[in-house]
């Protein structure tokens, strides 16, 4: 292969973050964003429940692994993440006008949603427990209306940034644990297997909206699959849903320090793959 297309290449998916003077963008008109790696999404992407996390920094935490990948790059960061986000409240992120030279601007973008869309939905079921056997039903009309949102969000990446990176992870299952009984929700195993086929589902919807709309794929779920997800998670293991409800405003979903140095290393492996196979 010609040494300057390997270089490109090397530029793309190791975020050197370098762009030519003849594309058009934002960033190289104002000169602010130049070298940046934008993270949207959620509280995976904010660092919450790291020991120096706070909102009102930036970064938001020194061991999240948006830092670390932004340290390993020597890019800037830009963290627009909000603890609690579910893909409609990314979209609207996205369509927020403040927002849009960052958008424009940015050599990279990294993606971290979906998990709030499901915790969402059981919180709805905490003070009506004789109506969780609807949340089945939910569940699968939820995973219809994240597809929606999921090319939303990708269309208006793409229209408002054509020539950045997106990059995109998988939602891992923080509750493999709940050893607790699922039949109250009409399904014949746990509510962490329960819980289990929602996610896989919404996954396998991410990974195939991210190869159509040629993003890279960030599979940080097989990742801790592989390697055991309960060593990065602080989730505690819970054998009845009364106690899951019951303690559903303080359950921990968030990935721990070594949590944030697996997700970072599963975005460098990635892009160190991609680029020997080019």
């Amino acid at each position: 292969m010609n040494k300057k297309i390997k270089q490109g290449i090397a530029v793309m998916l190791c975020m050197v973050l370098l762009i030519s003077a003849s594309i058009p963008n934002i960033a190289q008109a104002s000169g602010m964003y130049q070298g940046s790696l934008l993270v949207l999404g959620d509280s995976i992407a904010t660092g919450y429940g790291l020991s120096d996390y706070n909102a009102d920094n930036e970064p938001k935490a020194t061991d999240s692994w948006a830092t670390l990948l932004a340290e390993h790059y020597g890019a800037k960061q830009y963290n627009y993440a909000d603890d609690g986000a579910t893909t409609s409240d990314l979209l609207n992120e996205i369509h927020q006008s403040r927002n849009q030279i960052a958008i424009a601007g940015a050599d990279a973008i990294c993606i971290s949603v979906g998990g709030n869309n499901f915790l969402n939905l059981l919180n709805k079921y905490v003070d009506d427990i004789t109506s969780i056997s609807g949340i089945s039903g939910e569940a699968q009309e939820l995973l219809e209306d994240i597809s929606v949102d999921l090319d939303d969000i990708f269309t208006a990446l793409k229209e408002k940034n054509p020539d950045g990176f997106v990059f995109v992870q998988t939602l891992f299952h923080p509750f493999q644990n709940w050893t607790a009984d699922a039949e109250c929700v009409g399904y014949d195993g746990t509510v962490g297997e329960w819980m289990e086929t929602y996610i896989d589902a919404y996954n396998d919807i991410l990974r195939e909206k991210t190869q159509n709309y040629g993003f890279l794929c960030i599979d940080v779920a097989q990742k801790f699959e592989d390697e055991g997800t309960q060593a990065w998670v602080d989730g505690e293991a819970y054998d009845s849903l009364d106690a899951i409800l019951e303690d559903i405003d303080d359950i921990e979903p968030h990935p721990t320090k070594a949590g944030h140095q697996a997700i970072y290393e599963t975005y460098v492996q990635t892009a160190n793959e991609k680029l020997a196979e080019a």
